[in-house]
């Protein structure tokens, strides 16, 4: 009996996971003035609760078909996958160190050493990395890979569980997350005296929400059906978030046009994913889905292929964007160009990773191998239906 056909790949996946790393990068140069054309300006949540979200659907597209056939082959695929996670992030922090080096040297100013959190790395060399090894130990901008490889881990246990009742998934998962904020779980950032800026205690919520959500479309179904009352709910508070913020205060001479004093929003800590926050983000991705159907046309645009891809090879870009967005913050300071200098550097890092994008697709592509070629090496004196 053939297999089924596993279903088309949603454009929209890869569009708006690409469109949260461009984002990231944005917010990760300090004082970016484009990141007033983020999400994190337009309402409670930004590009980190959609990328987390994101991930936790992906991982079921792409891992759910694997542990139907077999639990043990599809918990072996996540820890490989963990593992490349894991080493990934430990290269990418001493790539960052590196670079910081580099410029302490070339500038002449050991500042840049005590940058973003790193000052642990050079003046405790040993305890540190002994932390970073054991992911004790994250520096700024550089806590979400560690945040996946733990939102990851869970996968063997929580996937199965919500294809036996998604409704146990989420209780379960709801109530860690209760747990978490009303506890304090979290885990120790040990040399910089503090805790993960990431609770995995608080995200896995988002997680295992995109678990429920990528098994539904595995099974072309709805977890929210469509509904005049909850469109109506989504948006409104979608309306409400984006007034709250008022993101043209940070035009010139609008500053004070806030239409929410000061005080009287509750707290909207992103650490312990508050409840607005949550809320925020399933909202603006249920407005989406519903405002963008799954046969989109944009896919015949080729802007929105470009940042697809980006999309697709989410952890090329992701580790290219960390390097880049200290690159453009370095840039804008020695070169004393303030706001200029990181608009400039914003556009140059997006043109790259978009480029980088194509070149990771290319090379993931394997062009070096002709068509029909095993791989094998040849063995003289063998044919090759024998080997």
């Amino acid at each position: 009996m053939p297999a089924p056909a596993r279903p088309a790949r949603d454009f929209r996946i890869d569009l708006f996971r690409g469109l949260a790393l461009l984002m990231i990068f944005i917010d990760h140069i300090p004082g970016n003035p484009l990141s007033s054309l983020t999400l994190h300006r337009m309402g409670f949540s930004d590009a980190a609760e959609v990328f987390v979200l994101l991930a936790g659907l992906s991982a079921t597209l792409a891992y759910g078909a694997t542990f139907e056939r077999s639990w043990t082959l599809g918990a072996v695929r996540i820890a490989g996958r963990c593992w490349e996670l894991y080493s990934t992030h430990i290269v990418l922090l001493l790539a960052v160190a590196g670079l910081l080096v580099a410029v302490s040297a070339l500038a002449a100013n050991p500042d840049y050493l005590a940058h973003a959190g790193y000052r642990p790395l050079f003046v405790g060399t040993e305890t540190a990395l002994g932390h970073a090894l054991t992911l004790t130990y994250l520096p700024n901008y550089l806590d979400i890979l560690p945040l996946y490889v733990v939102l990851l881990a869970l996968v063997p246990v929580m996937l199965p569980l919500a294809r036996r009742s998604p409704a146990a998934a989420l209780a379960v998962s709801l109530a860690v997350y209760g747990a978490a904020r009303a506890l304090g779980l979290t885990l120790p950032n040990t040399p910089l005296d503090g805790t993960w800026f990431f609770n995995p205690f608080a995200w896995q919520l988002l997680f295992v929400i995109g678990i429920v959500t990528g098994l539904a479309a595995g099974r072309s179904e709805r977890v929210v059906p469509r509904s005049p009352a909850l469109r109506a709910a989504a948006w409104g508070y979608l309306a409400i978030a984006f007034v709250a913020v008022a993101p043209w205060c940070d035009i010139p001479g609008l500053e004070g046009w806030r239409l929410v004093p000061d005080g009287v929003l509750p707290a909207m800590d992103k650490a312990d994913l508050s409840p607005w926050r949550l809320l925020h983000a399933l909202a603006l991705v249920y407005a989406v889905v519903d405002l963008i159907p799954a046969d989109t046309r944009l896919a015949e645009w080729a802007p929105a292929r470009a940042v697809a891809l980006c999309g697709a090879q989410a952890l090329p870009v992701f580790c290219i964007g960390t390097v880049l967005s200290r690159a453009g913050e370095i840039y804008a300071v020695e070169t004393g160009g303030g706001a200029a200098a990181m608009v400039s550097a914003s556009i140059v890092g997006v043109a790259v990773l978009l480029l980088s994008a194509r070149v990771a697709a290319w090379y993931r592509a394997k062009p070096w191998r002709r068509s029909g070629e095993t791989g094998t090496l040849p063995v003289r004196g063998v044919p090759s239906e024998a080997r």
